[in-house]
């Protein structure tokens, strides 16, 4: 899959840094082969777009205004690149920005654990923050990090 006869053999072939591809088939090849991938929002269907459901009826598999997406796909060690294709893509496009968020979050998480939201969710944030939980191994321990149940607050935004 990432030899001469796949991804890497193609890229070689023809000289590419990247191979781009829809998101939803970019996830299989490359986690086999080991191989980076990044993905950017590309657009979102429109809204005349039928609702289907997935063979059990339990998923929705299409419907008016689910996103989708473009893939990037590199190289081993070759994040940086795809990284900067990524960012330049999403520049250009601004696909990101031209739909409301169904869910809009409260707070940034980032300011949470940084001290720099309000005091009272600050200290709960922090407190619900630290690690729960350590597995004793013979190899490095691991952790669970955000511990479980750390759900942030969310607004449920009505689409247009």
């Amino acid at each position: 899959m990432a030899e001469d006869q796949g991804i890497i053999g193609a890229m070689e072939k023809h000289k590419l840094d990247a191979m781009v591809m829809p998101t939803f088939t970019s996830f299989y090849l490359p986690a086999i082969a080991g191989l980076p991938i990044v993905t950017v929002p590309m657009g979102f269907l429109p809204a005349n777009t039928p609702v289907s459901m997935n063979s059990k009826g339990t998923l929705i598999n299409c419907a008016p205004g689910i996103p989708f997406g473009l893939a990037f796909v590199g190289r081993r060690w070759s994040e940086e690149t795809l990284i900067s294709f990524a960012y330049a893509f999403e520049q250009r496009t601004m696909v990101r920005s031209s739909r409301k968020p169904y869910i809009r979050p409260t707070f940034e998480l980032g300011d949470q654990i940084l001290g720099r939201g309000d005091a009272d969710s600050a200290s709960n944030s922090a407190e619900r923050m630290k690690p729960r939980e350590v597995w004793e191994s013979s190899e490095p321990s691991y952790m669970a990090y955000p511990p479980i149940g750390l759900i942030p607050d969310v607004t449920v935004v009505p689409p247009d």
